[in-house]
């Protein structure tokens, strides 16, 4: 795997036999010390390895690196002789939710940004469906969940959420809300949404195929006002009130296929 510490390109090795990430101390001191988040020396510590022999330890450190376009920092080992100028083992792939695929030998990251490949305007209070683009890394018919990004939260929009897959073209399709009341414009290139890989931790809802579920009702608004009175009518009853929410989420909770081990808050909410 390719990583890059600033001009410094290294061909790093995944090892899944290794827990902790290691590099070699002759390629440590060669990184320039602005990467160098954190350094440690030690005193005479020992690991031991898989086939039980023991080596020394020099130090621990915080290092900067771009891997895959994305800048991450990795904790890490430095040992004065080791095999591979840069090992990274399972715990950098559980900090960074790194998939591994053995059958083209490539991995694939969990959490991958969504980025436009465009600029967009969307409309006060409008919804637009788009297209983003994900890395080139990312493996094709790959099945996630896209989300919202902290882009699209700082610009006041909502991304739906959704289950999409990815195209040939590396792209998924994305359902922006505009629920604010000014235009909105989207530089090409920015993180719109993020999509995460679906796995065993996934729960899944299979779609009924009772079409006369998936209705919406006509609703009718009441455009006149009201005037109230004071002292007229029924005195305000909050117990009274609570029981209307509910029976009113119990008529409309019928229109849908739902657990029923949700409470009376889940209904609501």
């Amino acid at each position: 795997m390719q990583v890059v510490f600033d001009q410094l390109n290294v061909a790093a090795l995944i090892d899944t036999c290794s827990s902790i990430n290691v590099i070699s101390k002759n390629l440590f001191n060669s990184i320039s010390d602005k990467l160098k988040f954190s350094f440690e020396q030690l005193y005479n510590p020992e690991i031991r390895l898989a086939n039980n022999e023991k080596i020394k330890v020099f130090g621990t450190a915080k290092l900067k690196a771009i891997i895959r376009d994305q800048e991450q920092i990795i904790d890490i080992y430095i040992l004065p002789t080791v095999s591979d100028l840069l090992i990274l083992g399972t715990e950098y792939l559980r900090t960074h939710k790194v998939l591994l695929d053995f059958s083209d030998f490539s991995y694939g990251v969990k959490n991958i940004h969504v980025q436009t490949t465009k600029k967009v305007f969307i409309e006060p209070n409008t919804e637009l469906l788009t297209y983003g683009k994900v890395l080139n890394f990312v493996m094709v018919d790959l099945q996630g969940v896209c989300s919202n990004s902290q882009f699209a939260l700082h610009q006041g929009l909502m991304i739906a959420k959704s289950l999409v897959v990815v195209s040939p073209n590396h792209r998924v399709p994305i359902k922006i809300l505009n629920a604010s009341n000014v235009r909105i414009t989207l530089p090409k290139g920015k993180n719109i949404a993020e999509f995460t890989v679906l796995s065993n931790d996934s729960s899944y809802v299979r779609m009924s195929y009772n079409t006369e579920s998936l209705k919406v009702q006509n609703i009718e608004l009441v455009t006149e006002s009201i005037d109230i009175v004071e002292g007229q009518g029924d005195p305000f009853n909050p117990s009274k009130f609570e029981d209307t929410s509910l029976n009113i989420a119990a008529e409309f909770c019928k229109e849908f296929y739902l657990s029923e081990d949700l409470t009376e808050t889940q209904l609501l909410q």
